[in-house]
């Protein structure tokens, strides 16, 4: 299970290595569009709480979001947290994503680039799922 997890992350790094290739991470108002959009898309979510969206300034995670899950389902919420990215969030070139899971956490590492432009924009979203589970993060 262990080595599992440590092939898909390789595999996502080489593929987040790929999009990265030949292209500057974003800046300026591209990323802070990003940024606004980030915090918006996981505000909608119902099952999140205490969103906090931030540059970080890394190449590797432009963008981290931290949450509470409030209630319900931990697989739901990675589920919908996957979609608002492949949905929503990503341009429509090149892409790579990440989605871990655990009873306590849920963290999706994600990268795109738009097509035909020479940036791509990273992000990691970390939710604290065991706050639904004892009680930290009911409403």
């Amino acid at each position: 299970m262990i080595s599992d997890a440590l092939d898909a992350w390789r595999e996502h790094l080489r593929a987040k290595a790929a999009v990265m290739a030949n292209r500057r991470p974003s800046t300026g108002d591209d990323l802070l569009g990003m940024i606004i959009d980030f915090d918006h898309y996981l505000r909608s979510c119902p099952a999140l709480l205490k969103v906090e969206v931030l540059p970080t300034g890394r190449v590797d995670s432009l963008i981290e979001a931290r949450c509470a899950m409030t209630r319900g389902d931990g697989r739901d919420t990675a589920a919908e947290i996957e979609r608002v990215w492949l949905e929503d969030r990503r341009y429509s070139g090149p892409e790579a994503h990440l989605l871990l899971y655990s009873e306590d956490s849920i963290t999706l590492d994600c990268i795109s680039a738009p097509p035909g432009w020479d940036y791509y924009v990273t992000a990691r979203i970390s939710v604290d799922a065991g706050a639904a589970a004892d009680g930290r993060g009911s409403t």
